[in-house]
């Protein structure tokens, strides 16, 4: 899309971008680490008031457009509340958003996969 591999709209868009630019982004990062990166971008759009949390994540390709299942996405906000939580805050299963699973990169890996073989 740009040099850089990455743009934004709407609203959240200087949010997002600004992430996206302090992390440093290079065009050669595999698949799986630009999805969490956008990932990490969009929940930085929502501090945007006209910003929600749903969204709809679809990777592109110059052959095909790949939508991300439901419980892909899932996983990848536990893993992002679970990496940006307080060390403080100890984890109470009755009270926090459930941890990803220990191998949610793994998971990751293989939806990207299924993107570019």
């Amino acid at each position: 899309m740009t040099p850089s591999g990455f743009c934004s709209i709407g609203s959240g868009s200087g949010y997002a971008l600004q992430r996206l630019l302090s992390t440093e982004w290079e065009r050669k990062f595999p698949i799986d680490r630009a999805l969490y990166e956008v990932f990490d971008a969009k929940i930085q759009a929502e501090n945007d008031p006209g910003v929600g949390y749903d969204s709809d994540v679809i990777v592109l390709t110059s052959e095909k457009a790949v939508s991300m299942p439901e419980d892909t996405k899932t996983m990848l906000d536990r893993a992002w509340i679970k990496l940006n939580r307080s060390p403080y805050v100890t984890f109470n299963p009755d009270e926090h958003v459930p941890l990803p699973p220990d191998d949610w990169m793994e998971k990751l890996k293989y939806f990207a996969k299924t993107v570019l073989p």
